[in-house]
């Protein structure tokens, strides 16, 4: 490949997704040993307490998942069965899905697991100062979630 606009994009691509890789092991690692959820149910129970009371229809839940999931609802259907969510019935039709006290709870419980993991994946090898800029400069890749 040749020097170009296309080889540093390819390069940020390749280390942005390398850089990815390293840190959500750190953090699975780390809630795996620490005898929690996985990721991917911390990001969806998250996800769930941004919304708060107001729920969230399933097709958004699904759409704000930033991990690649195979099945979606299968991830909904084991967070139900846990207690951490439930389904609630809106006023002008449809259902819409809410994190339930449970789910607050184990969150309460990930949440220092996963603060320290990150710290280890991201905070130990960039400053504030470079952590807000590479913040910076995804924003505009950013896919912007459905509500």
């Amino acid at each position: 490949m040749e020097d170009g606009p296309g080889a540093y994009r390819v390069n940020a691509l390749t280390r942005l997704l390398s850089a990815q890789r390293a840190a959500l092991l750190e953090v699975e690692t780390a809630l795996k040993a620490a005898a929690l959820p996985p990721l991917a149910w911390c990001e969806a129970l998250l996800t769930l307490q941004r919304v708060g009371r107001a729920g969230i229809r399933p097709h958004a839940m699904e759409a704000n998942l930033l991990m690649a999931r195979d099945d979606p609802a299968q991830l909904l259907a084991s967070l139900e069965a846990e207690g951490y969510l439930e389904w609630r019935h809106r006023g002008s039709g449809g259902r819409i899905l809410v994190i339930t006290p449970a789910g607050r709870a184990i969150l309460k419980r990930i949440w220092p697991v996963y603060d320290t993991a990150l710290q280890g994946a991201v905070g130990a090898h960039m400053t504030v100062a470079q952590a807000a800029a590479l913040s910076e400069v995804l924003g505009p890749l950013m896919v912007a979630p459905v509500d």
